[in-house]
């Protein structure tokens, strides 16, 4: 990824900042007089012995639904977005023709994320009841917080912020020594954040292609040191469109090399479904088995030598960062 000496200004037109934040109702909680009965039954030392209990069933239906949609989210978030700022909570960045995309994913799981908090306050009398059936002695009503406070606990915050300007147009009243150090300082901080960026998408690419191509050359073969054979699953296809679609949205400045390994991305490793690559049947596929698997290797192996280019060619694209 090329880093071109650019204005701030123009430089927060091509991207902005975004981040995600999640948070559930815990349902564990520590019991040390359970702890030490069990310590004392089993003639353990308490200091060895911790007994943590749960407040309701962890696999309760509408708490498992829950959980499962804030880990879309978070999966999402991470594929169209690239980390920014490292401290924990920062923002993660995104090319401005990449936000309209992420934007629609988050405010459609977030409109489910309300839908399954709804449907889990709704049925809590129910769920509660059944946690003290299911917890005999250990049971006890008044760790459980009022309806209001658990519905708090269930946090789906998706965040937009403008990349902070240039920071000599907010010094203007400082001498040049203190003027020059503070740009200096920003500039720098910039680059430095746009080399973690730059490292980030590299490595994630690199892992992407070498997986689609470690399953397209082994596809069938036994895995060693196991009883199993490779796999070519449907996701592998997938994540290569996911692929191609994240690196314009982490372009953020519109650097060609990045456009055309996406294209390369899209033209050799997506437009062949999953099916055909492994020689599958389909409906109205007259041909032999032997024929359809024969070619079916054919293209594997084609798609395979062109994710070699690719990944050949990966240092071009961003720079000596492995």
């Amino acid at each position: 990824m090329s880093r071109t000496n650019v204005d701030k200004y123009e430089f927060r037109n091509h991207a902005v900042l975004v981040r995600f934040t999640k948070a559930r109702w815990g349902i564990e909680r520590k019991d040390n007089e359970a702890g030490e009965a069990a310590a004392k039954s089993h003639d353990a030392d308490p200091q060895m012995v911790k007994l943590v209990k749960c407040l309701i069933n962890p696999k309760t239906e509408e708490l498992a639904a829950l959980k499962k949609n804030q880990d879309s989210a978070g999966n999402a978030f991470r594929a169209m977005a690239g980390p920014w700022d490292k401290t924990k909570g920062g923002f993660w960045i995104i090319s401005t023709a990449g936000y309209p995309g992420l934007q629609t994913v988050m405010e459609q799981l977030e409109v489910k994320h309300d839908e399954l908090v709804n449907k889990f306050i709704k049925v809590l009398p129910q769920i509660l009841i059944q946690a003290e059936a299911q917890s005999g002695n250990l049971w006890d009503r008044s760790l459980i917080p009022s309806e209001d406070v658990i519905r708090d606990k269930f946090v789906f915050s998706f965040e937009t912020k403008v990349l902070e300007g240039d920071a000599r147009n907010t010094v203007l009243a400082l001498d040049k020594k203190r003027h020059d150090a503070i740009a200096k300082e920003a500039t720098k901080v910039l680059d430095e954040r746009f080399k973690n960026l730059t490292a980030h998408t590299h490595d994630r690419v690199r892992t992407e292609l070498e997986h689609m191509r470690l399953h397209l050359q082994e596809f069938g073969n036994d895995i060693k040191g196991t009883n199993r054979k490779r796999s070519f699953k449907n996701s592998l296809v997938e994540r290569m469109r996911a692929l191609a679609d994240l690196l314009p949205a982490l372009n953020i400045e519109g650097d060609p090399k990045l456009q055309k390994l996406a294209s390369e991305i899209t033209k050799h490793l997506t437009l062949e479904s999953a099916d055909t690559l492994r020689g599958n049947k389909l409906p109205g596929d007259n041909r032999t088995d032997a024929v359809r698997e024969a070619e079916a290797a054919t293209k594997r192996e084609t798609a395979a030598d062109e994710t070699q280019k690719i990944l050949d060619n990966l240092n071009e694209v961003f720079g000596d960062v492995a």
